[in-house]
């Protein structure tokens, strides 16, 4: 982590700092919002290491309502506390892509990854380097990377999830979803015959081959651990493995593959800031104090 926060420092860049900006609910515990962030800017740290990225880790949190992209106020707190950081972001849980782009016209060049990027939004291919390495892990076990015949499950169909379990519904249409948001849960559906829906509360237990979580991190505890029956536990959600678990315990229980995030997201949003230079190539083949606004609380 000392290593990654140097190389952001000494970069010669306005931004030094690299993660994504993650809503939270107001009533949700601010102790919570917090542990969120450091957990999460660790992880960074790791990830812009791994893809050679010389920027630090971090991940801003913010508890707020659901966002307005109109609403230039917020927007403009948001980027201006940002950039103060001297942070590099893009929008992660419960923040509209489109964001990033309203920033960029009015305010920012240091938020990434909206519809309008030169790469576009980030979620497809994070999605797809998730679907890659799964694919290889499959291989490495049989000796065949086909996902046919399997039975699979996704939980989360956000800006990732969505993408990744309409690449494994490709390869087999013996899939289940999990999402709290039952409308997003009926589009997808409706698009994919002979898809079904299961519980969020019931999805991690399930028997399958392929369960890939795709929606918050921490929810691999020793709980869950207990009822894990999947042969493959593979998805691009962060932070998977609750900080109280030792990964070992994991590795014990029987899953083949451990969790896995892609770097692919973190390669793309900074290949597309004016700010910060990267390799693309490596995308599809690989995976301080709070300080309050109007709005509600944010985490940098």
């Amino acid at each position: 982590m000392a290593l990654s926060r140097r190389q952001g420092i000494l970069n010669k860049r306005h931004a030094i700092l690299a993660g994504g900006i993650r809503r939270h609910p107001l009533e949700e515990e601010e102790f919570a919002v917090l542990v969120d962030g450091l957990n999460l800017s660790r992880a960074m740290s790791f990830k812009n290491i791994a893809a050679g990225l010389d920027f630090g880790g971090s991940k801003t949190t913010v508890q707020m309502e659901p966002l307005d992209v109109a609403d230039l106020e917020a927007l403009g707190f948001l980027a201006f506390a940002l950039d103060r950081c001297r942070t590099m972001t893009g929008p992660d849980m419960n923040f509209p892509t489109e964001m990033a782009d309203v920033i960029n016209e009015h305010f920012s060049a240091q938020f990434t990854n909206g519809p309008s990027s030169p790469l576009g939004e980030s979620g497809r291919p994070t999605a797809y380097g998730t679907y890659l390495a799964l694919k290889e892990a499959v291989r490495f076990r049989e000796s065949t990377d086909s996902l046919t015949g399997k039975s699979a499950a996704v939980m989360g169909l956000g800006a990732v999830g969505w993408y990744l379990a309409e690449h494994i519904y490709s390869e087999t249409q013996d899939l289940l979803v999990a999402d709290v948001d039952k409308e997003r849960v009926a589009r997808f559906l409706a698009q994919h015959p002979g898809a079904r829906e299961v519980a969020v509360d019931e999805v991690l237990g399930l028997d399958v081959d392929i369960l890939a979580p795709a929606a918050i991190g921490g929810i691999i505890d020793e709980s869950v651990i207990e009822r894990l029956r999947c042969r493959y536990l593979f998805g691009p959600a962060n932070n998977q493995l609750n900080a109280s678990v030792d990964a070992r315990t994991l590795q014990a229980r029987g899953p083949r593959t451990a969790p896995y995030s892609t770097r692919g997201r973190t390669t793309s949003a900074s290949d597309t800031s004016p700010c910060s230079w990267c390799s693309w190539s490596s995308t599809l083949t690989s995976s301080r104090g709070p300080s309050r606004s109007r709005s509600g609380s944010a985490s940098f």
